[in-house]
């Protein structure tokens, strides 16, 4: 276990696997099981092996729902999703980390942004509009990376704010025709100048997945 831990320290994702894995294949029952785990999902996310990663994650908040370590699954699962576009996972999983009575101000950003982004690809735009102002009114009170490049919690929103200014733009049909076309033109273009903005403020994250 402790050579394990060094070699995560050390970034080195493939030894920190290849020994936490037979751990856990030695000792299954161990009291240290869940922090093996959390471990492995760490070090497969080093790996950029995802789906792995996220079940190692889920055996975790399944079988040790009470560990300290769950918390920072599920925001972690959370990631996860979101870069696998799986949205109903990560609707799912946005749920679980709400639902929770020890979050922190940054969990709540992350999980807001999780389920505004399901919400808007699974075609509830009313929810997402309102899980994203939930998310923003957040950073705006906490000034959350105001002050140069944008964390993942703050990028998630703005990406997912863009994203329902998007679909609420193109939802304005210019077909047929009618007294109020250039209207709606004028509409329509603003929509999408205003998901440009708020995607070239995600384009400031640390992160280059919401870049």
């Amino acid at each position: 276990f402790a050579r394990g831990e060094r070699l995560m320290l050390g970034q080195d994702w493939q030894g920190a696997v290849d020994t936490f894995e037979t751990l856990l294949a030695a000792e299954p029952n161990a009291a240290n099981v869940p922090t093996i785990l959390f471990n492995l999902g760490v070090s497969y996310e080093g790996l950029q092996e995802r789906e792995k990663a996220r079940d190692r994650f889920r055996t975790l908040v399944a079988k040790y729902p009470s560990d300290p370590n769950v918390r920072n699954a599920l925001v972690r699962e959370a990631g996860l999703d979101a870069y696998l576009e799986d949205w109903a996972a990560l609707g799912d999983v946005a749920k679980q980390i709400l639902d929770r009575k020890d979050l922190n101000d940054v969990d709540r950003m992350t999980a807001l942004g999780a389920r505004a982004l399901s919400r808007i690809e699974l075609g509830d735009l009313p929810g997402a509009s309102k899980d994203v102002q939930d998310g923003l009114d957040l950073v705006d009170t906490l000034h959350y990376g105001a002050t140069g490049r944008l964390p993942v919690a703050a990028a998630q929103l703005k990406f997912a704010h863009g994203e329902v200014r998007r679909v609420r733009s193109e939802q304005i049909s210019l077909l047929p025709v009618t007294p109020d076309f250039l209207l709606k033109i004028e509409m329509r273009c603003q929509g999408l100048l205003d998901a440009q903005n708020a995607f070239a403020d995600a384009i400031r994250s640390i992160d280059p997945h919401w870049a």
